[in-house]
């Protein structure tokens, strides 16, 4: 296959994932530039069209995310944690519990092996748990696929119930471009900057928790205070991903995806 084959596919497939993430935004759906591109990417893969998996930009994109997660750690935060003992304690019961019946219904009754079952199993976010997934070796498509039927049926049926209760809120409206900032940098030199760190640390999925952990340092001890592109990089972040994963269905049967769906 020629190299301007290859760079085809992959606008192709990239034009699919901005496609369904920008349909996902516009109908107001949860996490749609991932969950857009992931699942528009993925009818195209098993329908037969000339796809290719833009692999080489996933671990930029993870980093990414990983800076974006990292600007979440704020000093504010920590300030009221000892009126929060009760409810993380209760919230770790909660995870331990429904994160072990979910790990033993898919590997017993889903006959998923115990990695695939336990990133699929446990309570978490899509991004993180796919990620996570993909860094320790068990299967990234089954454990989005998962996590994605769980947002569906679930976060996908509160937004019309409260926006029916409360009144339609509008889209967001467009923001104006901001000015290059010394804050903005050092965001952008986290991910190059952390990522080989944490792999000669041996953390795993060292392109997310790299960058991560150094960006809540900076956040914690008061470096960096503005936030206000992340939205935008999270996004360009979650079309590159979701397609990535959508691309990994390429030659996959439909009743593999329905198998698993089920």
């Amino acid at each position: 296959m020629s190299s301007v084959s290859v760079a085809f596919r992959y606008l192709l497939s990239l034009s699919f994932g901005l496609t369904g993430g920008a349909v996902f935004y516009l109908l107001g759906l949860p996490l749609p530039w991932m969950l857009g591109a992931m699942l528009l990417t993925l009818i195209c893969s098993v329908s037969g069209l000339p796809l290719a998996s833009p692999k080489s930009a996933r671990p930029a994109m993870s980093a990414i995310i990983g800076v974006v997660l990292g600007t979440y750690f704020q000093p504010e935060l920590f300030a009221n944690v000892g009126e929060w003992l009760f409810s993380i304690s209760a919230l770790f019961v909660f995870i331990a519990l429904a994160g072990g019946i979910g790990v033993s219904y898919f590997h017993f009754v889903g006959r998923m092996d115990w990695k695939t079952a336990y990133f699929a199993g446990m309570p978490g976010g899509l991004i993180e748990m796919v990620l996570a997934a993909d860094a320790n070796g068990a299967d990234s498509r089954k454990v989005a696929l998962v996590h994605s039927t769980r947002i569906f049926l679930t976060v996908m049926m509160l937004p019309p119930l409260v926006t029916w209760m409360e009144g339609a809120a509008g889209p967001a409206s467009a923001r104006p471009m901001m000015p290059v900032t010394l804050e903005s940098v050092l965001l952008v030199a986290c991910w190059p900057l952390a990522a080989p760190c944490s792999g000669a640390c041996c953390i795993t999925a060292r392109y997310l928790m790299g960058p991560m952990l150094l960006c809540a340092v900076l956040n914690l001890s008061g470096v960096l205070h503005d936030h206000a592109r992340r939205r935008c990089w999270s996004g360009a972040a979650q079309v590159v991903i979701g397609t990535v994963i959508g691309c990994r269905f390429i030659g996959v049967d439909w009743r593999h995806v329905i198998g698993v769906v089920s």
